[in-house]
């Protein structure tokens, strides 16, 4: 998984090209953290931020590749 400076890898790159579902390290990263909080605060995930997660998540991202 990358996710920093870019989650964009040449490796990312051609698994895609060899017809891989590739996944962004960030978006595992999210999961992993809603699992985590669904266990530390007995709340669904329906009731979770996920959507303004990922929204800043990408804002995050897209920042760090244009630098």
């Amino acid at each position: 998984m990358c996710y920093n400076p870019s989650p964009y890898t040449e490796l990312g790159a051609i698994a895609e090209r060899e017809g891989w579902r590739v996944i962004l390290g960030t978006e595992a990263m999210i999961w992993q953290g809603f699992e985590q909080s669904k266990l530390w605060t007995n709340l669904e995930l329906k009731n979770l931020p996920v959507a303004k997660c990922k929204k800043m998540i990408a804002t995050k991202v897209s920042e760090s590749a244009r630098l």
